[in-house]
């Protein structure tokens, strides 16, 4: 906007001197004229009426007067010009910061509701494990059913319970389904640990190698089989970090 005022401003001042310019060579037109209608005056000796200088004059006249009107509607026309020019300026620049302050607007909007259904999602995941545990009671799970990775085997896969079966040898594993499954680990868990409690009328072997690995590379069995020699109450259900926590503290 500033450059369009000046540019205006340098075409007025330009009109200006131009009409400054013709208006001092009126002038020395008319000079011209009053100089010569004299000298004619001086050198011929003739009546003033013969020369008609005022009617020179008369015309000089009108010819610098509608000069000047002609001027004059020039300039009234650039001056129109130019104030439309600048209305044209100012309503475009107020329309583009109208338009700027709308899209602003609107993307501040936007952004403060994306903002706000985020938190709003973000407090739904929140409450809905609070709801899962407050509302529904957790049932507890048997202690023998874990591993040292504390799943319960409804937890596990069936390749897992399948895997865990071979080890224990138990037999038509690969046809149960995995409920079947479950009960049978459990069925053997449960005579295993029947069988561990049961008295030993047989004396511990004398003489026999000491074990020296450490209890995290022993395996449960192993575990369990050292804490009944000690004499550890409810070993059968404990995992092998409690077993191996339960063995250190009776060596302390």
């Amino acid at each position: 906007m500033t450059t369009t005022t000046q540019r205006n401003n340098d075409s007025q001042s330009s009109f200006l001197s131009v009409v400054r310019e013709s208006q001092a060579a009126i002038l020395d037109v008319i000079r011209v004229w009053n100089d010569i209608g004299e000298q004619l005056t001086r050198s011929l000796r003739l009546p003033v009426a013969a020369a008609d200088v005022a009617g020179a004059i008369d015309r000089a006249f009108d010819v610098a007067e509608q000069t000047l009107a002609v001027q004059r509607q020039l300039a009234r026309t650039l001056v129109g010009v130019a104030t439309r020019q600048v209305d044209i300026a100012v309503d475009t620049a107020v329309e583009a910061a109208d338009t700027a302050a709308e899209t602003v607007e609107g993307t501040v909007v936007e952004r403060a509701r994306e903002v706000e259904n985020e938190l709003q999602d973000s407090r739904e995941r929140v409450e809905q494990p609070q709801a899962s545990q407050g509302g529904a009671p957790k049932a507890e799970s048997p202690r023998q059913d874990r591993r040292p990775d504390g799943r319960t085997y409804e937890e596990r896969s069936v390749e897992e319970l399948r895997e865990r079966a071979a080890e224990l040898q138990i037999e038509g594993r690969s046809a149960m389904s995995k409920d079947e499954l479950i009960a049978a680990l459990r069925d053997h868990r449960k005579s295993r640990s029947a069988n561990s409690e049961a008295p030993n009328s047989q004396p511990p072997t004398q003489g026999r190698e000491p074990d020296r690995r450490t209890y995290e590379e022993r395996s449960v069995e192993d575990l369990r089989e050292r804490a009944r020699e000690l004499e550890i109450e409810g070993r059968s259900s404990m995992s092998k970090e409690e077993l191996i926590a339960a063995l250190r503290k009776q060596a302390k």
